[in-house]
């Protein structure tokens, strides 16, 4: 049985709406947040938190070209990977243009936000940045990184906040969407917890041999020991044409503390059902229980 034919898969579709909404979130979002990111950046006495800022600036750039997509109804992964690759250049550029200001200006508290826009001319800013890098511009451990070591650390930053935008954008498109009713599908309902799956590999083939109806014979439990499966059901609220199974497993430690701790791990993504498939896994009959 063809893989394709039994798991959801985006059609691929992205309209011009969530292209441009896209690149205006991502655009908005660069724009804004790189200020605060290049401000921050510059103000930050920690060298080492300056890699969660990165972070949070990439995730935060990627995640509103994401909503951008989402909101225009884009299904399609490599497309807007595409865009959020372009869009992260600019954040990293729009960031960069903020930290630079921000280095020769040296005022945080008083940010004149057309200054800033005003430097935005890639010559003025490759000048500045050449300037900065005769010199160095922080220090750590008593060594103050210059020339190639800059620009190496400069180039590791811009590759972070690139890979983040794009993994963040395509991340937020993720939900399955019905085609026939041009929405959506949101998490019908937890129907957990399911026995353990100890051999996931065989699992799998079972059902790329079987097909849906293999999940069917699944024994639920009463309630979830420290191993169990977790199966989340997904379906369209306007029709019964989309219906969907996704399975993890999940183990339950006692951390250092004493506290609970969960671990999941994938087995099923989105795995295709048809209307009677669907309502059996809902509504298990008591033979199917274990106690």
């Amino acid at each position: 049985m063809n893989k394709k034919n039994i798991y959801y898969q985006h059609s691929g579709a992205i309209g011009p709406t969530a292209i441009l909404l896209s690149i205006i979130f991502g655009l908005i979002a660069s724009l804004f947040l790189g200020i605060i990111y290049g401000y921050i950046i510059y103000a930050l006495p920690f060298i080492y938190a300056n890699f969660i800022i990165v972070g949070l600036y990439g995730f935060g750039v990627g995640s509103a070209v994401g909503i951008g997509a989402k909101f225009g109804k884009a299904r399609n992964e490599k497309v807007l990977g595409f865009i959020a690759f372009l869009v992260g250049i600019l954040a990293f550029y729009f960031g960069w243009v903020s930290w630079l200001h921000a280095v020769t200006e040296q005022n945080v508290l008083n940010v004149d936000l057309v200054a800033v826009f005003s430097d935005l001319a890639p010559s003025k800013v490759f000048s500045m940045a050449t300037s900065i890098a005769q010199k160095g511009a922080w220090g750590i451990f008593g060594w103050t990184p210059t020339g190639f070591s800059l620009y190496f650390i400069w180039g590791i930053e811009a590759l972070m906040i690139i890979f983040l935008t794009v993994i963040a954008a395509t991340v937020s498109i993720d939900d399955p969407f019905c085609e026939r009713c041009n929405n959506w599908i949101k998490q019908d309902s937890d129907i957990s917890p399911f026995s353990f799956i100890g051999d996931i590999d065989s699992y799998k083939s079972s059902i790329e041999k079987e097909g849906a109806e293999f999940v069917l014979n699944a024994k639920k439990q009463e309630e979830a020991e420290s191993k169990f499966s977790e199966y989340k059901l997904f379906a369209c609220n306007n029709c019964n044409s989309s219906q969907m199974l996704s399975v993890s497993n999940v183990e339950i430690t006692l951390g250092s503390d004493n506290k609970e701790e969960f671990t999941k791990t994938e087995v099923i993504k989105y795995l295709l059902l048809n209307k009677e498939q669907f309502t059996s896994l809902k509504s298990p009959s008591s033979s199917d229980v274990i106690t």
